[in-house]
């Protein structure tokens, strides 16, 4: 039991896409996020093509963030889902990239930040 007791408020968060070029090639979706007081963060996404109906969902990643420090956050693309892109992207070169984002804070108040960028192949 810490003195004085953990303030009982939302954690803020910051999410910011490092890298919007080469995604498939590097086959993942490159994060900094970042928490003021720390946090735990659930991090997922999905990719699709414009106008495409069908999504694919990347590889989750959980972990603890450090207050007021900016972490790498790598949401890789699976074999299969890899496939699935390159087949509907065609020849076309953007994909549409959603960023979810779950914190919960030391006293179990939680915020979630979901984000959409224009990435390229």
């Amino acid at each position: 039991a810490a003195w004085p007791p953990p303030l009982d408020v939302a954690p803020l968060l910051d999410v910011s896409l490092q890298r919007r070029a080469a995604v498939l090639a590097r086959r993942a979706l490159a994060l900094a996020v970042s928490c003021q007081r720390g946090c735990k963060i659930l991090a997922t996404a999905t990719l699709s093509a414009p106008g495409g109906r069908r999504a694919v969902s990347l590889i989750a990643d959980a972990r603890s963030l450090a207050p007021g420090r900016s972490t790498h956050v790598r949401l890789r693309v699976g074999p299969v889902a890899l496939r699935r892109l390159r087949a509907a992207l065609g020849r076309r070169r953007t994909l549409i990239a959603r960023v979810n984002v779950l914190a919960a804070g030391p006293t179990g108040r939680r915020v979630q930040t979901t984000k959409t960028y224009l990435v390229s192949r």
